[in-house]
């Protein structure tokens, strides 16, 4: 029985990572003058239903990243375990989708999760795949609008494609993934 290798990191990206992380080059990293928070006017306006979280830190991150809860409570977005946790319980469950988009290659990465209650805490289902309708109408809106702007959709199994004799701003020699050298350092 064969298993499918591994995918090989896209040319295009290789060239990214090769300029940052090889040669030093940090021209392509954001900046003090980059925006934090490029996407969130787009993102409340399509999901004004929704609430929205920007999570984007440029000390070490190379994305914008946002944390979209399909729910309209307040603290749906809370990222204090506690008040979250109570949305969790009141809504019964809600689902949510974590945003990143590359500032250094034109790249978005989305990791979808359904939280559902267990007693006073919040459990987690992760997946790269959205995990319901609502999710998987929210990644194809917001797709079409991305999309416009040049981005495409990483694959996890590409993002998740270890970097050899790269370190970034948070991974050592031996730990970067093509994830880490486009969107998280």
């Amino acid at each position: 029985m064969s298993s499918t290798p591994p995918p090989a990191i896209p040319t295009a990206i290789q060239a990214v990572i090769d300029r940052i992380d090889r040669q030093g080059d940090t021209a392509l990293l954001p900046g003090r003058d980059t925006p934090l928070d490029r996407f969130g006017d787009l993102l409340r306006r399509l999901f004004p239903e929704y609430g929205v979280l920007n999570l984007t830190d440029f000390q070490y991150g190379r994305s914008w990243q946002y944390l979209i809860a399909l729910s309209s409570h307040p603290d749906a977005v809370a990222l204090d375990r506690v008040p979250h946790a109570r949305a969790v319980q009141a809504a019964g469950g809600i689902e949510s989708v974590f945003l990143d988009l590359s500032a250094v290659a034109p790249y978005v990465l989305f990791r979808f999760v359904r939280y559902q209650p267990a007693g006073d805490r919040a459990l987690a289902r992760w997946s790269d795949v959205p995990l319901s309708a609502a999710q998987e109408t929210l990644l194809q809106q917001l797709m079409v609008h991305l999309a416009a702007e040049g981005f495409t959709r990483l694959e996890q199994r590409v993002a998740d494609l270890p970097v050899p004799d790269v370190t970034t701003e948070l991974c050592d020699e031996g730990d970067a993934t093509v994830g880490s050298c486009l969107f998280y350092g």
